[in-house]
């Protein structure tokens, strides 16, 4: 059986088309209730900038396996093939009624840059419209964008505070963490006005943080004065 699109190729030749709502919206994987929102790093997607890094749409006819890993060992693998306008993948997907050998076919849209040169776009399945990243969808059998998907951002659900003071948290990282005192110190390679400058960032943020922290705990004990959101 393979995957063209949003049809099914059947062993005797035939082929039934699959219902996009269904496909999309039930049963798949973190499905729930109306409103619901999965989240797009807890899925396997494919970045059309990561292959235009490695230059792997440049060449068709090149063929090899696109792996994902997390803590450095393998969650999963696909294998694929370039075409001329469109990437196609192959791999075996289960499910509770067993296996399956799945070949899926997405689309490559080359776009020129302002500047000269060119990028690459996948083409939606579902929607059609360009995008840079497609997700798994219902038990590995179809992909789609994010915004079929409904998918986001572990970010993008987070509270205020809490979108906040990660913000800063990517900063400290950047300049190398803190010590067991909480100071932080300037890499030997970076200049004092680009050191300045990031700690004023990040300094900003946590203060932000705090204050949205702050504000919810009033809100929460009812502390606010009247008027007060």
């Amino acid at each position: 059986m393979a995957c063209v699109g949003r049809y099914w190729q059947l062993r005797d030749g035939s082929t039934t088309k699959v219902s996009q709502r269904i496909s999309i919206n039930m049963g798949g994987y973190n499905s729930g209730r109306h409103g619901w929102r999965g989240v797009i790093e807890q899925r396997r997607r494919l970045d059309v900038r990561r292959f235009q890094q490695y230059n792997l749409l440049n060449k068709p006819g090149s063929a090899g396996i696109w792996r994902w890993s997390q803590d450095g060992e393998t969650t999963g693998t696909v294998g694929y093939l370039v075409r001329d306008d469109t990437l196609e993948l192959r791999y075996t997907a289960s499910d509770e009624d067993g296996s399956q050998d799945i070949r899926y076919w997405i689309g490559v849209e080359r776009g020129a840059c302002r500047y000269g040169g060119h990028r690459f776009y996948w083409r939606c399945p579902f929607c059609h419209r360009r995008c840079e990243v497609l997700a798994m969808a219902h038990a590995g059998r179809e992909w789609a964008c994010t915004r079929c998907l409904r998918l986001r951002y572990v970010s993008q659900g987070l509270a205020p505070a809490d979108r906040m003071q990660r913000r800063a948290d990517a900063i400290y990282d950047r300049l190398g963490g803190s010590d067991a005192e909480g100071m932080v110190y300037k890499p030997k390679w970076m200049r004092w006005r680009t050191f300045n400058r990031l700690m004023e960032q990040a300094d900003y943020f946590a203060g932000e943080s705090d204050a949205a922290f702050a504000l919810r705990a009033m809100r929460m004990m009812k502390l606010l004065p009247a008027g007060w959101r």
